[in-house]
């Protein structure tokens, strides 16, 4: 079977760390809306990162067939990495002094909307007790 040719040769984060790096500038844009003081953002994503090989897909008579493109042979055999996909985000907490107001509320999720190209449903914004 080929084997992917990813972790050789290709940098990827892991989820962890693309999560922790989200959290960290979601954070440091909440910061600077007006009325907002300190911060903490959560971010949830929906497992790991996707990658995506080279395929060729047919029409067959029973369908569609698809097949992975490979280079090298034998046990130098590997498939075409094309791009990787990042996980989805699935939701988003802040917690933040301000929160309680429903203009900084509205900000805070306007922007991380934006920013993060999700839907202002996926974000929950509240106060520090």
């Amino acid at each position: 079977d080929p084997t992917p040719n990813t972790p050789h040769e290709i940098s990827t984060p892991s989820a962890e760390a693309y999560r922790a790096e989200l959290e960290s500038r979601a954070k440091t844009l909440c910061a600077q809306v007006a009325g907002v003081g300190e911060v903490d953002v959560l971010i949830t994503l929906s497992g790991g990162f996707e990658y995506v090989y080279a395929a060729d897909t047919r029409s067959a008579a029973g369908g569609m067939t698809t097949s992975y493109v490979t280079v090298g042979s034998g046990s130098g055999e590997s498939l075409v990495y094309i791009t990787e996909k990042p996980p989805a985000i699935v939701g988003v907490g802040v917690v933040c002094t301000g929160g309680t107001d429903p203009t900084v509320r509205q900000e805070i999720t306007a922007l991380l909307s934006a920013a993060l190209g999700i839907g202002s449903n996926k974000i929950y914004v509240t106060g520090h007790k």
